[in-house]
């Protein structure tokens, strides 16, 4: 089955380099039934690992690994080519460890990958997928980022196990999981060492993320972070989402958006934090809508 499906995806980048096959309804209904009867438990992505899928995980996320063999593409991309070797990464919400493997290969050696996962099923299926690689040099931890240390509320997603989030959500099922905050956790596991990349994406949690390691940010150890911003959830937590870039533009980072998620944004449409901004109120109706910085250490 492995083979048949890179047979499809070489097929479609053949006839149609770009394309993404995903974005059609139809795909992802005929993908989605194959997910749900019969496929194999162990998937090879396109970045050379191989990943575990847990069986009722229908969630986007797998279905990007079936069709196009890798996850948010550009982000990916930008992985591979920014880290070396020796290098120190982290992973903040590392759901079942596809970053985290694209991370672990790309800083092989010496290097290490702090990975952070609070759902336990996931971060059980994280570590075996870690293991199944040989990636020796991951940290993981069954913990969640957020502004302080202590104890959190997730709330959990029956449809899409890449959706638990801290964001207080109606209709979910709530567990209690540990937070910790960055400034602590570097301050305490890896105090001194410059961090070369932050991969953080927790459904709308960021900006609280973000808080907690402002001290960071300020000193400049992280020579770059890739963070999901999601205005409509941002704004669920009791903060405006307009704050977010705000906070970011206080920093010594440069922002680019590198990625986009629905029709309310675009990576082109905004030349400036300050266009994000003023946009963020009319964002916060569009439900669906999300995108990814790319902060990158001034004078890196």
């Amino acid at each position: 089955m492995n083979s048949a499906i890179r047979g499809i995806r070489s097929l479609f980048r053949r006839v149609a380099p770009g394309w993404r096959p995903l974005r059609l309804a139809l795909f992802r209904k005929l993908v989605m039934g194959y997910v749900t009867l019969r496929r194999p438990e162990v998937l090879a992505v396109d970045h050379g690992f191989k990943l575990r899928i847990p069986k009722r995980d229908r969630s986007p996320y797998v279905l990007s690994l079936y069709l196009d063999g890798e996850y948010e593409p550009e982000e990916s991309r930008f992985i591979t080519d920014f880290l070396a070797p020796g290098q120190l990464a982290f992973d903040i919400g590392a759901n079942i460890g596809y970053m985290t493997c694209l991370m672990a290969k790309a800083v092989t050696g010496r290097g290490r990958v702090h990975a952070f996962e609070p759902d336990p099923t996931n971060f059980d299926v994280l570590r075996q997928n870690v293991a199944m690689n040989g990636f020796e040099g991951v940290i993981t931890r069954c913990a969640a980022l957020s502004s302080h240390t202590g104890t959190e509320l997730i709330s959990l997603s029956d449809e899409n196990r890449g959706d638990h989030t801290l964001v207080s959500l109606p209709g979910r099922a709530r567990i209690p999981v540990e937070t910790v905050s960055f400034d602590e956790y570097y301050a305490s596991s890896c105090a001194g060492q410059r961090v070369r990349l932050v991969k953080i994406d927790v459904q709308g949690y960021e900006f609280e993320v973000l808080k907690g390691m402002e001290g960071s940010l300020r000193k400049g150890v992280l020579d770059a972070v890739i963070v999901e911003f999601w205005p409509a959830r941002v704004r669920l937590t009791g903060s405006e989402s307009a704050e977010v870039p705000a906070f970011i533009a206080r920093m010594p980072y440069e922002a680019n958006i590198v990625s986009h998620i629905g029709s309310g944004v675009s990576s082109t449409a905004y030349s400036n934090l300050e266009e994000i901004a003023a946009a963020c109120q009319k964002l916060e109706g569009e439900p669906d809508t999300s995108f990814n910085f790319l902060l990158r250490r001034c004078n890196s």
